[in-house]
């Protein structure tokens, strides 16, 4: 198999992109059970919890906490390397992408690779997509509809896209121009 393949890129860089997002959505429901246990220490008060937990994770503190949050931050600080290594390597496949050149040209985009992984990641092939609007909607960017007269935002594939994405629509824009004919 020709490992500069653009197709096989894309297909590396989705795997790896989405082995990342699992990790960080586990990365993330561990920050927030260590935030509950610290409200829970903190009668609910959601700043002092927060500050406390700041301390623990920073071991800086001695709290009775400590010993609830001590496990979910093992597993917190164990997930990182993994995290890093698959955007790592996400990014480094991208940049092998043909576009990437072109990419680094773009503003918003920038030079590092981060932006073209996270899109390729996400989307995989745009060529599959029959539209640019189907292309938005699977990113969570939909652009707004008018529908029984009240605007609304569409929803996309997933809610959660829009948050990881939303800053990057510059960079969604560049591959709708794509000129049609294979993979990026």
């Amino acid at each position: 198999m020709d490992m500069d393949n653009p197709t096989v890129l894309i297909l590396q860089i989705e795997q790896l992109w989405r082995q990342r997002q699992d990790w960080l959505r586990a990365y993330n429901r561990l920050l927030l059970q260590a935030g509950a246990i610290c409200r829970r220490y903190e009668a609910g008060d959601k700043r002092a919890a927060a500050a406390l937990l700041k301390k623990l994770v920073k071991g800086t503190v001695e709290h009775p906490a400590a010993m609830a949050v001590a496990p979910l931050l093992i597993a917190m600080e164990q997930l990182e390397p993994h995290l890093q290594r698959a955007e790592q390597g996400a990014i480094t496949l991208a940049r092998k992408l043909p576009i990437a050149t072109w990419c680094k040209t773009v503003r918003g985009v920038g030079v590092d690779g981060v932006a073209l992984a996270s899109i390729v990641g996400e989307a995989g092939d745009v060529t599959r997509f029959r539209t640019v609007s189907c292309f938005w909607k699977r990113m969570g960017l939909a652009p707004c509809t008018h529908r029984g007269g009240a605007p609304r935002l569409d929803q996309g594939a997933l809610a959660q896209r829009r948050g990881a994405h939303h800053e990057q629509t510059v960079s969604v824009r560049l591959l709708c121009r794509m000129d049609a004919g294979g993979p990026i």
